[in-house]
């Protein structure tokens, strides 16, 4: 980025508000997912909702800087149409994950594991293509 302006330091701020309740979630979910007939689906359901906010907050970023292409540097390269889904589905992944906590924590638990591996090896593939 060259600069920022209000609007994106107001998206910034949701996107580091979410971040501050991951640990949160994170030592919730795992306290109670391995406890039959605990609230386990609740502490999915919690995790799910933090990292569904911590996705709507890189999205509202990403989308404004798009938006605003004066933001960037002169030479930047803006990210095409498939880069901008690859990196939105785990917003959609999260928002099915918290019905889906009703029914199997331990499978929204499995869920999560894939997303988290799906960034990891999407980032490699893109940095091996530059």
């Amino acid at each position: 980025l060259q600069r920022v302006d209000r609007p994106l330091l107001f998206f910034n701020l949701a996107l580091l508000l979410s971040v501050v309740v991951i640990p949160f979630t994170t030592s919730l979910f795992a306290e109670y997912v391995a406890r039959p007939g605990s609230q386990a689906a609740v502490a999915a359901q919690l995790f799910n909702g933090a990292q569904l906010l911590m996705g709507l907050g890189f999205q509202l970023c990403g989308w404004w800087v798009y938006r605003h292409p004066e933001l960037l540097r002169e030479h930047s390269i803006r990210p095409t149409a498939a880069q901008r889904w690859r990196a939105g589905s785990g917003v959609l992944v999260y928002t099915a994950c918290i019905p889906i906590a009703f029914v199997s924590p331990v499978a929204v638990l499995a869920i999560d594991g894939a997303v988290a591996a799906y960034y990891v090896v999407d980032q490699f593939t893109v940095r091996g293509a530059a």
